[in-house]
This record gives C-alpha cells, structure tokens and sequence, in this order.
C-alpha cells in the first residue's frame, strides 16, 4: 500500500518522467535510464515512510534532474535538439560493407573461457566454485585479475550481438552461432552469482537494437522493464541460496526449501540503506575524497598490495554498520552517501548533487555526440553503439552504486571494446564491388 508520502513522492517522479518523454522523445535516452534508476533502486520510498530528511533527498534528486534537463533544452534550444534525437528513423544497417569473420569473436573469447575453467579449478572443481559463491567477497579474493578477463566475454558477446542485428545479409547459420556464443555467456554470467551480469547485458542489447535496427516502443520497454525486476527479484533468492552438493544443485526455490521466500526485493531499498546509515551516524569520518582515488589502486591485486586503501562500499560497511557481516559481504555507497563518507553531510549532499548534475548534462551531451555520430554511416556504428550502452549505463548505476567498481567496471568494458575495434579494424575487410559499365 502506497504511503500518503510516498503517493506524493511517485507523483513527482512520474512528472519528471513526462517531462522527460516530451523533452527527449527517445525511451531509450540517458535520462530515461537515470529515472529507472531513480524508481527501481529508491522504490520502497514509495511504499513505506523514511525520514524527512530521505524524502527530501529524493525530491532534490527528482528536481536536479528536471533542473538539468530543462536547461540542457534550453541551452541547445527545440530546433537543434529535434534534429539531433528526433530525426532518428531508426534503419542503420550500414554492416554489409564491413565484413568480419564470426570466428573472429569466438577467438577473442577464449581469454575469458580460459580463465573461467582456470579459476574453476582454483576452487576446488565445479562443485567447490558454485558453493563459494554466496560468499564470493572473501572466497575469490586475490582473483580480481582473473574475473576481470572472464568479464571480457560479455562485451564480446555484446560486440557479436551488435554487429550480427545490424547485417542484412546474414543467415540462419550465422543466427545459430551466435545463439551458441550467447548460452556460453548465460552460463558465465550464472557462474558469477551476480544479478547483474546477466540482466544488465540483457538491457544493453535491448538498447543497441533499440537506436541501431529499429525503435523498441514504450509499451514494449514497460513489458521488459516489468520482466527485469520480476527476474531481479527471482535471482536475488537464488543468489542467496545456491548450493551444489552430492551433484545436486539447489536454488532456494523448490518446495521443498526451507527458504519459503520465492521473490526478494531488496533492490528497491539499494538506493536508500546507504543514505539512511550516514545520515544516522552521530560521527562521520571524512575521506577527503580518497575513497575516489581507489579506482586507481584497485587494479592493483592484493596479493602484492595487501593492504590497499578500502574502497567507499567497504568503508561504508566498516564504519557504518561495524562490518556487520565480517567481509563476507558489502554494501554500495551511492553517489551522495559515498560524497558525504568524503566530505560530511552538509558539504557532502552539496558535492553529490554537483556530481549527479554534472553527470546527467555530460551524458546528455555525449548522448547528442553519439546520435548524430550514427548518422554518418560508418561501418563501425556497431562498435559505437555498444560504447555508448556501456557509458549511458554506468552512469546510472552511478546513482546507487560505489564509484570504484562502477568506474573500474565501465574501465574494462571501454578497453575491451577498444581493444576489439583495434583487431576488427585489423583483420576485417571490405568487399570490393564490381561495377558493369554499360556501353
């Protein structure tokens, strides 16, 4: 039951989403991603009543955002930003001058299924993998190196995806090994126990559909956005319940289960815990920005640097709830509780809400680049179109989630893809079409 609070709070997110739809008539824009953001990870403010001051934070967010967009219209005035989003016609199949053998992807996944096998290994075969998964934090520590390779298959899986919808020439055998590669990266994203890399990729293949073979509709987007929380909600249960004993492999969600809880919604408070905990603390130690700079040292494995500085989500955990489950598990910051771990609450909330709108204007901007770079028919816009996916999207996930993953994350996927245009340039050609001259 929505709360008299939380009716007023859902009404002004919808206002903002209205004035998002008609400003950028695009469901698939940055700003309609930060919104998902703003309403999946904030949504039992909706259904339960948070302090005064939460539900102020929240209308603050929803008013920055409007703030922001507004002005960003305003600046680029109605003519100029309807030619730049609005005269998509949604047909960019450009790929057929391009030709990139599909045994090339499958080569550049091979780090990845290497070292997926190796770290299975490492933990003692399938069995042992699978059950140091719900408490993956402490048992893969020191594998950061190798899960960083394994993550490269998704962004290849990404890559293949892209240029495969966008080739009108392609056939059912070229389908049916992508379907392959795809069950490959299912199963991967599974072995991670994380929600997140199966779904987000999930997501990111609807957009590059979306901006580069044809429009997805809004009422299609709802029926998908509906799908993707219930699928978060399912797999939230099964991450926490996972097991394989004896060859038999338990999820949580079978009868006969002790965990009677089918679907878990924890998401919908990610945003909130983090702000609620620094808000309460009678005592805020500052980091002066440090837990920033760890996107730097977090490359570096701990087994050579063992006592790296902690990043913001375990600072968070440390100090704010006193490590409440011993490093077995962490919490994320999200933008303005990791600003006011930094700074405090006052300068803190002043930091995080620069930041959040500094990051809308800059992807919108970068949204504007990126759409009228796909009018000029390059045979790379498939390479392009996947960036763009992984930028729009770490910036949302900016919102609720802990600066040095979500920047380290979004770091090896934009190496990858590099990395992946550099070789596709290398080793692709275009055909050579001959021409009858007539006479």
């Amino acid at each position: 039951m929505i709360s008299l609070t939380g009716s007023f709070l859902l009404t002004t997110w919808l206002c903002a989403a209205a004035l998002s739809l008609y400003a950028v008539r695009d469901v698939f824009s940055p700003d309609k991603l930060i919104l998902f953001s703003l309403a999946m990870f904030f949504g039992d403010i909706f259904f339960h009543d948070y302090s005064l001051e939460i539900s102020l934070i929240y209308v603050f967010l929803i008013m920055s955002f409007v703030v922001v967009l507004m002005s960003f219209v305003a600046i680029l005035g109605p003519n100029r930003l309807g030619s730049a989003i609005n005269s998509f016609d949604g047909t960019h199949h450009n790929n057929d001058v391009l030709v990139v053998g599909y045994k090339l992807f499958w080569l550049f996944s091979i780090p990845a299924l290497v070292s997926q096998v190796w770290m299975i290994q490492l933990l003692g075969g399938f069995e042992g993998y699978v059950n140091s998964l719900e408490l993956r934090v402490v048992t893969h520590r020191g594998f950061g190196w190798l899960t960083s390779i394994i993550r490269t298959f998704s962004v290849i899986n990404l890559i293949y995806f892209s240029y495969l919808v966008t080739r009108n020439n392609r056939n059912k055998r070229d389908i049916a090994k992508y379907v392959l590669h795809f069950m490959i990266f299912l199963f991967l994203a599974l072995l991670t126990g994380s929600r997140g890399s199966l779904l987000v990729n999930l997501v990111l293949m609807f957009l590059i559909y979306h901006y580069s073979v044809q429009r997805i509709s809004l009422r299609w987007l709802i029926s998908f956005a509906v799908s993707l929380v219930l699928a978060a909600s399912v797999l939230g249960v099964v991450r926490q319940n996972i097991s394989l004993h004896e060859g038999v492999l338990v999820l949580g969600l079978s009868k006969e289960s002790q965990n009677t809880k089918k679907m878990s919604f924890k998401w919908a408070k990610y945003g909130l815990i983090p702000i609620d905990l620094v808000l309460k603390a009678e005592n805020v130690k500052k980091h002066y920005g440090f837990t920033y700079l760890t996107f730097f040292t977090n490359f570096v494995p701990r087994t050579i640097w063992p006592t790296k500085p902690d990043t913001g989500g375990v600072v968070l955990t440390k100090e704010y709830t006193g490590n409440a489950w011993g490093g077995y598990s962490n919490l994320s910051t999200g933008i303005l509780a990791e600003a006011i771990i930094n700074f405090g609450p006052f300068m803190g909330l002043l930091v995080g809400f620069l930041q959040f709108s500094v990051m809308i204007g800059w992807v919108l901007r970068y949204y504007i680049r990126f759409r009228r770079r796909m009018m000029l028919n390059s045979p790379y816009q498939f390479i392009y179109s996947v960036r763009f996916a992984y930028v729009s999207w770490a910036m949302a996930g900016l919102i609720v989630g802990e600066f040095t993953n979500t920047m380290v994350s979004l770091a090896i996927q934009l190496i990858t893809v590099w990395v992946a245009h550099r070789l596709i340039r290398l080793f692709s050609h275009r055909p050579v079409h001959r021409h009858r001259i007539n006479g």
